[in-house]
């Protein structure tokens, strides 16, 4: 007796006698409409997980960097100056000052409230300070 690896299968729904069998090109096109809109779907969630998760990222930057000016002004008696402001808070922030996580530009820090350059940084309920 002679095992055929293809006898374990059923394929008498296959047509051996010469006739053509396959898909129609409507079921073709069905299922490729099916797969394009779940790759639409799947591509907008994943934009928007990626935005959420950079949004996050940005806030839990900012609070650290808040943190760590708060601790700087606890020490010195006062905020760093604008230009040099990330040296000057890097020995409060554990993993060196953060960057935005575009990977393009770097967080800013500015005074709010004064509008001009040589201001120290001013809280929301402090008024400005300038510098001489």
């Amino acid at each position: 007796m002679k095992l055929n690896f293809f006898s374990k299968f059923n394929l008498k729904h296959l047509k051996t006698d010469g006739g053509q069998r396959g898909f129609t090109l409507v079921e073709i096109l069905v299922v490729i409409a099916i797969i394009a809109i779940l790759a639409t779907a799947g591509t907008a969630m994943y934009g928007t997980a990626m935005k959420k998760a950079r949004n996050n990222r940005r806030d839990v930057d900012i609070e650290a960097i808040k943190q760590a000016l708060v601790m700087y002004k606890a020490d010195e008696g006062e905020y760093p100056l604008i230009g040099n402001w990330e040296t000057a808070i890097d020995p409060y922030m554990e993993d060196g000052t953060p960057i935005d996580p575009d990977g393009i530009t770097s967080y800013g820090y500015t005074c709010t409230g004064c509008g001009g350059t040589g201001c120290t940084f001013c809280e929301p309920d402090d008024t400005a300070t300038h510098e001489p």
